[in-house]
């Protein structure tokens, strides 16, 4: 098992939603790998630092994995830690030289309440957003001293629920660019039920030290991440034909749409930097399951900033099925992937009325593969679309 999957195996018998582990231990790398790794861009270098935000109801679980989080990376002892209340300027006297003269300002913020971080000071939004990106020098002047950090490389987890993110969350920050910095993970119940009465026996210490050791090993790697072939095209395509109807047509005004593209490639880091060989080489399984994870986010967006989806844009939902198939490799895709990747256009029941209905017309064909469902269009699938295409083309030429 690689980090991620260890992680999970270690909490498998938690209450807290799995999506909330998934994502904390993916912040976890990324504390850890500060700026000793990066993908190299052709005018700058892209650092897999992240902010993460478990959104739920009180009492959800959000709690638990942030403090496995931090008890595991305080015990590796490679990663500054910073938790608890505190304001964000606070927090930068605590990286910065003003106090220590320390060199470096990588760490990670933990907040079980996002809140915390806004003790007051109304320019905390303003500062996340800031430092959320990579800064070999930052200087700004504060409220009572010139405050400068080297090497800023932050990374955030923090939780809160939708009633205090309102609060905090002004529209500086939804539409400003702090919430499309951020992977906002949103569940609203539990995984399981445990009255917590008993002693787990199924927690095995041998994952937990697995994780520290992996943790120790990550601290030490250094130097640029590199695509492999396969991984690139992945990644074109889904860029190229997948999204780009997305960034250019957004259905939000958080900024999402134009900063999915940099999401992927985190994440894509991030799960690379999980595997156990530490090669620093993203393969194409990890820009699949990136692409998944990142725009399955998508939904949130337009939760948080109280935008209504644009479910189906007046389109019939059978002609953006076969619209995705046909952009797809070899015109097929798992059930899984359309549901993640339809961004509110189809429900489970409208897909599964669609399906229903191109099936019967013999325009796609369901195939089992292994476990996975498969959509896949059929020669008259392709042929119609591509007359449709046409059809709407001469049309708009002849106007």
């Amino acid at each position: 098992m690689n980090f991620l999957e260890t992680f999970l195996h270690y909490t498998r018998e938690a209450e807290s939603p799995r999506s909330f582990f998934t994502w904390t231990g993916l912040a976890s790398i990324s504390a850890t790998l500060r700026s000793s790794v990066w993908q190299e861009w052709q005018y700058n270098k892209l650092y897999p630092n992240i902010f993460v935000l478990l959104i739920g109801p009180p009492a959800v679980g959000k709690a638990l994995p942030m403090k496995l989080s931090s008890k595991l990376l305080k015990s590796a002892g490679v990663v500054k830690v910073i938790e608890g209340s505190a304001s964000m300027q606070a927090v930068i006297k605590t990286l910065g030289s003003y106090e220590g003269g320390a060199k470096g300002a990588s760490c990670i913020l933990y907040a079980e309440e996002l809140s915390s971080f806004y003790v007051e000071d109304k320019k905390t939004n303003d500062l996340l957003t800031d430092l959320s990106d990579f800064h070999e020098k930052w200087e700004r002047n504060l409220i009572s001293w010139n405050a400068t950090l080297k090497d800023v490389c932050i990374c955030m987890l923090a939780g809160s629920n939708e009633t205090l993110l309102g609060d905090i969350f002004d529209s500086r920050a939804i539409y400003g660019g702090l919430l499309s910095r951020t992977f906002t993970v949103i569940e609203k119940r539990k995984f399981r039920r445990d009255p917590l009465v008993r002693k787990n026996e199924l927690v095995d210490t041998k994952d937990w030290s697995a994780l520290e050791t992996h943790i120790k090993n990550l601290s030490k790697i250094h130097g640029e991440i590199v695509f492999e072939e396969d991984a690139l095209k992945e990644f074109e395509h889904w860029y190229n034909v997948e999204w780009e109807d997305f960034e250019n047509n957004p259905r939000t005004r958080t900024g999402i749409e134009g900063r999915m593209k940099t999401h992927v490639k985190k994440v894509a880091m991030l799960l690379a930097m999980c595997e156990k060989d530490l090669d620093k080489v993203i393969k194409r399984e990890h820009i699949v399951t990136s692409i998944e994870m990142c725009v399955g986010l998508y939904k949130n967006y337009q939760v948080l900033s109280m935008e209504a989806p644009q479910t189906i844009n007046g389109i019939n939902p059978a002609a953006i099925l076969l619209r995705l198939l046909q952009q797809s490799r070899d015109h097929e895709l798992d059930r899984v992937t359309i549901l993640r990747r339809n961004l509110g256009e189809l429900t489970v029941e409208v897909l599964d009325n669609v399906v229903l209905q191109l099936t019967q017309a013999e325009l796609i064909n369901e195939v089992m593969e292994g476990t996975k469902i498969l959509y896949r269009l059929s020669p008259e699938g392709i042929a119609l679309y591509e007359q449709a295409k046409k059809n709407v083309n001469g049309k708009v030429e002849h106007e």
